[in-house]
């Protein structure tokens, strides 16, 4: 089934998702299907169709998460274009314009970040059910929700891009959603590294980036060097007060597999730079 939709922000995104995962379930089992939209209760369900039942409304609850998420990423770029970037609140550039339209001078902020420390810690939380495969199911249908909002598609690719998103959202229906066994330590360790590997790698410089593009718009000509105020810590793979079987040999292993990332990553990124960066030393002489 698929859904006729508009130009970009002339359809509801959690009516679009609702509508596709209404579709999907009903090729699979009509009874749920029925239960979701409101037609009929769980009364009278076989065990087995009322465990997909709640499948069904779980599943809806993380799609509707993710139309939010889309519609609060809409609303903030809208403000920025309407206001500017230094009127967005919490942003580096509103931090820093502030501060310097009440007359904190470069050296006090310089201080400030000096002497800041953020360190989030990564943790194998047990209430942390969801397999990577379902983390990474639900990031390509947030992408994309993301590219249905470009206005440059025809028709035809955007009907595309919807049989995409109505592709991913069956294959969550399928997917098994919870890990059916404890997970190791080496799989925790694992899943912990998925997030830096999926955007942190990425995001982190990018906010050092924003740091010092604020600083230098606001304070011109002041030298400054983005200190290392934000950095991560972990407690997978070195906890034994929260995981009996953590020994010295697995924590060692833990913080060499860690190691190899970081550097596994600066490896493809210099390689990124390499392949890039094609221009030939006599064209600077």
């Amino acid at each position: 089934m698929i859904h006729e939709i508009g130009p970009p922000g002339t359809f509801s995104r959690s009516d679009l998702l609702f509508g596709l995962l209404q579709g999907v379930v009903q090729r699979y089992e009509p009874q749920v299907a029925a239960v979701l939209r409101g037609d009929r209760t769980t009364e009278g369900l076989a065990a087995a169709l009322l465990a997909r039942t709640l499948q069904a409304q779980g599943i809806w609850f993380q799609l509707l998460a993710i139309a939010e998420q889309n519609r609060d990423m809409r609303n903030r770029r809208e403000v920025e274009r309407e206001r500017g970037y230094e009127k967005l609140r919490g942003t580096f550039a509103n931090v820093f314009a502030s501060a310097a339209a009440e007359g904190i001078t470069a050296a006090e902020i310089r201080r400030a970040l000096s002497g800041l420390r953020i360190r989030p810690v990564v943790t194998a939380h047990p209430t942390e059910a969801r397999r990577v495969t379902v983390l990474e199911r639900q990031r390509r249908i947030y992408l994309r929700l993301l590219d249905l909002e470009s206005p440059r598609w025809t028709e035809r690719e955007r009907q595309e891009l919807v049989r995409a998103l109505d592709d991913e959202i069956e294959l969550l229906w399928l997917t098994g959603e919870l890990k059916l066994a404890k997970p190791t330590i080496a799989q925790e360790v694992a899943w912990g590294l998925y997030f830096f590997h999926e955007n942190l790698f990425d995001v982190v410089p990018q906010m050092f980036a924003k740091v010092e593009s604020a600083f230098a718009k606001h304070f011109p000509d002041e030298p400054f060097e983005v200190p290392l105020f934000f950095q991560f810590g972990s407690w997978i793979g070195g906890d034994r007060d929260g995981n009996p079987y953590v020994t010295s040999e697995i924590t060692r292993r833990t913080l060499w597999e860690t190691r190899l990332a970081s550097l596994r990553r600066y490896r493809t990124r210099l390689l990124d730079l390499v392949r890039n960066l094609s221009i030939e030393d006599r064209a600077l002489t």
